[in-house]
Protein backbone atom coordinates (compact mmCIF):
# COMPACT_ATOMS: atom_id res chain seq x y z
CA UNK A 1 0.00 0.00 0.00
CA UNK A 2 2.70 2.52 0.69
CA UNK A 3 4.64 1.91 -2.13
CA UNK A 4 1.50 2.42 -4.50
CA UNK A 5 1.25 5.56 -2.41
CA UNK A 6 4.50 6.76 -2.97
CA UNK A 7 3.99 5.98 -7.11
CA UNK A 8 0.68 7.79 -7.04
CA UNK A 9 2.11 10.34 -5.14
CA UNK A 10 5.19 11.35 -7.66
CA UNK A 11 2.72 10.54 -10.92
CA UNK A 12 0.20 13.18 -9.33
CA UNK A 13 3.26 15.93 -8.86
CA UNK A 14 4.51 15.49 -11.89
CA UNK A 15 1.77 15.62 -14.13
CA UNK A 16 0.20 18.15 -12.00
CA UNK A 17 -2.96 16.01 -10.96
CA UNK A 18 -4.89 18.30 -8.75
CA UNK A 19 -8.47 18.12 -9.08
CA UNK A 20 -10.80 20.54 -9.10
CA UNK A 21 -13.54 21.32 -6.60
CA UNK A 22 -17.03 19.45 -7.48
CA UNK A 23 -18.69 22.38 -9.61
CA UNK A 24 -16.40 24.96 -9.46
CA UNK A 25 -15.39 27.32 -12.29
CA UNK A 26 -11.76 27.74 -13.62
CA UNK A 27 -10.74 31.05 -14.27
CA UNK A 28 -7.13 30.74 -15.32
CA UNK A 29 -3.50 28.72 -15.03
CA UNK A 30 -0.16 30.64 -15.12
CA UNK A 31 2.93 29.87 -14.92
CA UNK A 32 5.67 31.63 -12.71
CA UNK A 33 9.51 31.10 -11.69
CA UNK A 34 10.47 32.24 -8.40
CA UNK A 35 14.19 31.73 -7.28
CA UNK A 36 15.06 28.55 -9.45
CA UNK A 37 11.81 26.95 -8.63
CA UNK A 38 8.75 26.57 -10.95
CA UNK A 39 5.54 27.01 -9.41
CA UNK A 40 2.51 26.42 -11.42
CA UNK A 41 -0.62 28.49 -9.84
CA UNK A 42 -4.60 27.97 -11.06
CA UNK A 43 -7.60 29.57 -9.83
CA UNK A 44 -11.22 28.46 -9.58
CA UNK A 45 -14.22 30.04 -8.05
CA UNK A 46 -17.18 28.33 -6.50
CA UNK A 47 -20.22 29.55 -4.03
CA UNK A 48 -19.44 26.95 -1.82
CA UNK A 49 -18.30 27.68 2.24
CA UNK A 50 -14.36 28.01 2.30
CA UNK A 51 -14.07 25.55 5.30
CA UNK A 52 -16.15 22.71 3.20
CA UNK A 53 -13.77 23.32 0.34
CA UNK A 54 -10.66 23.14 1.94
CA UNK A 55 -11.56 20.02 4.24
CA UNK A 56 -12.77 18.25 0.67
CA UNK A 57 -8.92 19.28 -0.88
CA UNK A 58 -7.29 17.99 2.66
CA UNK A 59 -8.98 14.67 2.94
CA UNK A 60 -8.56 13.96 -0.72
CA UNK A 61 -4.92 14.81 -1.04
CA UNK A 62 -3.77 13.46 2.56
CA UNK A 63 -5.57 10.25 1.18
CA UNK A 64 -3.47 10.10 -1.64
CA UNK A 65 0.02 10.56 0.30
CA UNK A 66 0.98 14.22 0.76
CA UNK A 67 1.49 15.56 3.96
CA UNK A 68 -0.38 18.06 6.00
CA UNK A 69 2.68 20.98 7.01
CA UNK A 70 0.33 23.46 8.42
CA UNK A 71 -3.36 24.77 8.26
CA UNK A 72 -3.92 28.35 8.48
CA UNK A 73 -7.68 28.64 9.51
CA UNK A 74 -8.25 32.35 9.43
CA UNK A 75 -7.18 31.51 5.34
CA UNK A 76 -8.17 29.42 5.26
CA UNK A 77 -4.91 27.99 3.46
CA UNK A 78 -3.37 24.68 3.80
CA UNK A 79 0.26 23.65 3.13
CA UNK A 80 1.73 20.25 2.17
CA UNK A 81 4.41 18.24 0.51
CA UNK A 82 4.79 15.10 -1.52
CA UNK A 83 6.74 12.65 -0.98
CA UNK A 84 8.96 13.88 -3.84
CA UNK A 85 9.28 16.95 -1.99
CA UNK A 86 7.26 18.85 -4.07
CA UNK A 87 4.78 21.50 -2.34
CA UNK A 88 1.18 22.63 -2.68
CA UNK A 89 -0.92 25.61 -1.21
CA UNK A 90 -4.69 25.79 -1.47
CA UNK A 91 -6.19 28.87 -0.01
CA UNK A 92 -9.71 29.70 -0.46
CA UNK A 93 -11.22 33.47 0.57
CA UNK A 94 -13.82 35.74 -0.80
CA UNK A 95 -11.39 38.47 -1.77
CA UNK A 96 -14.03 40.81 -3.34
CA UNK A 97 -16.83 39.59 -0.95
CA UNK A 98 -19.54 38.65 -3.67
CA UNK A 99 -20.15 35.60 -2.19
CA UNK A 100 -17.79 33.84 -4.47
CA UNK A 101 -14.58 32.03 -3.37
CA UNK A 102 -11.63 32.20 -5.34
CA UNK A 103 -9.64 28.65 -4.90
CA UNK A 104 -6.21 29.43 -5.30
CA UNK A 105 -3.70 26.20 -6.00
CA UNK A 106 0.51 26.90 -6.10
CA UNK A 107 2.34 23.56 -7.08
CA UNK A 108 5.76 23.74 -7.20
CA UNK A 109 8.19 20.83 -8.33
CA UNK A 110 10.24 21.09 -4.70
CA UNK A 111 13.25 22.65 -2.93
CA UNK A 112 16.32 23.99 -5.02
CA UNK A 113 19.32 22.77 -2.95
CA UNK A 114 20.89 26.08 -4.90
CA UNK A 115 18.42 28.01 -2.35
CA UNK A 116 19.89 26.30 0.91
CA UNK A 117 23.53 26.96 -0.34
CA UNK A 118 22.66 30.70 -1.08
CA UNK A 119 21.20 30.92 2.58
CA UNK A 120 24.25 29.11 4.36
CA UNK A 121 27.18 30.74 2.28
CA UNK A 122 28.08 34.28 -0.07
CA UNK A 123 26.33 32.52 -3.33
CA UNK A 124 24.11 33.53 -5.70
CA UNK A 125 19.78 32.70 -5.15
CA UNK A 126 19.01 30.75 -7.99
CA UNK A 127 17.48 32.97 -11.35
CA UNK A 128 19.44 34.91 -14.01
CA UNK A 129 20.44 38.45 -14.67
CA UNK A 130 18.97 40.83 -17.52
CA UNK A 131 21.18 41.07 -20.23
CA UNK A 132 20.18 44.47 -20.98
CA UNK A 133 20.34 45.76 -17.11
CA UNK A 134 23.65 45.97 -15.58
CA UNK A 135 24.92 44.63 -12.39
CA UNK A 136 26.93 46.13 -9.72
CA UNK A 137 30.64 44.79 -9.18
CA UNK A 138 30.73 41.73 -6.78
CA UNK A 139 27.01 42.09 -5.97
CA UNK A 140 24.93 38.96 -4.53
CA UNK A 141 21.61 37.92 -6.07
CA UNK A 142 19.34 37.95 -3.29
CA UNK A 143 15.84 37.35 -4.80
CA UNK A 144 14.75 36.47 -8.44
CA UNK A 145 11.41 36.44 -9.72
CA UNK A 146 9.78 35.99 -12.79
CA UNK A 147 6.09 35.85 -14.33
CA UNK A 148 4.99 36.07 -17.88
CA UNK A 149 7.08 39.12 -19.06
CA UNK A 150 7.81 40.38 -15.59
CA UNK A 151 11.47 39.85 -13.82
CA UNK A 152 12.02 41.09 -10.48
CA UNK A 153 15.50 41.23 -8.48
CA UNK A 154 17.49 41.80 -5.50
CA UNK A 155 21.01 42.44 -5.61
CA UNK A 156 23.11 43.06 -2.48
CA UNK A 157 26.27 44.72 -2.36
CA UNK A 158 29.01 45.39 0.99
CA UNK A 159 30.22 48.55 -0.92
CA UNK A 160 28.92 50.45 1.60
CA UNK A 161 28.59 53.12 -0.37
CA UNK A 162 24.60 54.60 -2.00
CA UNK A 163 26.27 57.38 -3.87
CA UNK A 164 28.88 54.73 -5.18
CA UNK A 165 26.09 52.41 -6.71
CA UNK A 166 23.41 55.26 -7.60
CA UNK A 167 26.31 56.69 -10.05
CA UNK A 168 27.21 53.07 -11.51
CA UNK A 169 24.03 52.68 -12.47
CA UNK A 170 23.35 56.06 -13.69
CA UNK A 171 26.64 55.99 -16.15
CA UNK A 172 25.74 51.85 -17.29
CA UNK A 173 22.54 52.44 -17.73
CA UNK A 174 23.22 55.30 -20.15
CA UNK A 175 26.00 53.40 -22.06
CA UNK A 176 24.02 50.66 -22.47
CA UNK A 177 21.08 53.02 -24.45
CA UNK A 178 18.59 52.95 -21.49
CA UNK A 179 17.02 56.22 -21.42
CA UNK A 180 16.39 57.29 -17.45
CA UNK A 181 13.02 59.16 -17.46
CA UNK A 182 13.15 60.26 -13.71
CA UNK A 183 14.97 59.89 -10.61
CA UNK A 184 13.88 60.47 -7.41
CA UNK A 185 14.21 60.02 -3.45
CA UNK A 186 11.61 58.55 -1.49
CA UNK A 187 10.14 59.80 1.71
CA UNK A 188 9.88 56.95 4.62
CA UNK A 189 7.29 54.90 3.69
CA UNK A 190 7.01 55.86 0.48
CA UNK A 191 5.19 53.72 -2.44
CA UNK A 192 7.67 51.46 -3.96
CA UNK A 193 5.79 50.71 -7.20
CA UNK A 194 6.44 52.19 -10.83
CA UNK A 195 3.28 53.31 -12.95
CA UNK A 196 2.26 50.74 -15.45
CA UNK A 197 2.75 47.82 -16.08
CA UNK A 198 5.48 47.23 -13.50
CA UNK A 199 4.50 45.79 -10.43
CA UNK A 200 6.88 43.89 -7.77
CA UNK A 201 5.46 40.47 -7.09
CA UNK A 202 4.12 39.90 -3.33
CA UNK A 203 8.29 38.23 -2.74
CA UNK A 204 9.87 41.04 -2.96
CA UNK A 205 7.39 43.26 -1.48
CA UNK A 206 7.65 41.19 1.34
CA UNK A 207 11.53 41.29 1.40
CA UNK A 208 11.73 44.73 1.11
CA UNK A 209 9.44 45.50 4.01
CA UNK A 210 12.39 45.12 6.23
CA UNK A 211 14.16 48.04 4.36
CA UNK A 212 11.10 50.17 4.35
CA UNK A 213 12.36 52.73 7.09
CA UNK A 214 15.16 53.92 4.80
CA UNK A 215 15.08 56.13 2.38
CA UNK A 216 15.13 54.94 -1.65
CA UNK A 217 16.79 56.56 -4.52
CA UNK A 218 14.92 55.73 -7.30
CA UNK A 219 15.33 55.17 -11.00
CA UNK A 220 12.88 54.32 -13.89
CA UNK A 221 14.21 54.20 -17.60
CA UNK A 222 13.05 52.42 -20.56
CA UNK A 223 14.47 51.39 -23.63
CA UNK A 224 12.37 51.07 -26.92
CA UNK A 225 9.74 47.93 -25.61
CA UNK A 226 11.91 47.69 -22.02
CA UNK A 227 11.04 48.93 -19.12
CA UNK A 228 13.11 49.87 -15.61
CA UNK A 229 13.04 49.95 -12.12
CA UNK A 230 15.70 50.34 -9.58
CA UNK A 231 15.44 51.09 -5.84
CA UNK A 232 18.50 51.59 -4.30
CA UNK A 233 18.91 51.82 -0.69
CA UNK A 234 21.91 51.12 2.25
CA UNK A 235 21.49 49.57 5.30
CA UNK A 236 24.52 49.75 7.68
CA UNK A 237 27.67 48.69 5.71
CA UNK A 238 24.65 47.01 2.56
CA UNK A 239 22.91 48.61 -0.23
CA UNK A 240 20.26 46.82 -1.72
CA UNK A 241 19.36 46.92 -5.25
CA UNK A 242 15.62 46.12 -6.21
CA UNK A 243 15.20 45.73 -9.81
CA UNK A 244 12.02 45.65 -11.33
CA UNK A 245 12.00 45.12 -15.45
CA UNK A 246 8.89 44.58 -17.63
CA UNK A 247 9.65 43.75 -21.30
CA UNK A 248 6.41 44.26 -23.72
CA UNK A 249 4.47 46.81 -25.75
Amino acid sequence: MMKNRKVLSLLMSAALIIPAYPGSKKMWIKKMVHSGIEIELTQYQSPDPATKIIEFYKSKLLAEGWYLNYEDKNGPTIYLTGEDRSQLTISCRDMFKRGINDIVIAHSSGINPEILQAMTTNADFPGKDIPSVPRYPNSIRKLYTEADKNIQLIYESGQGCLDCVVRFYQAELVARGWVVTKQKKTDLGAPLLAPGPIEMSQEVQDYVKTLRKYPFIILIAHKRKENLQLSITQKDRLVYVNITYFSGS
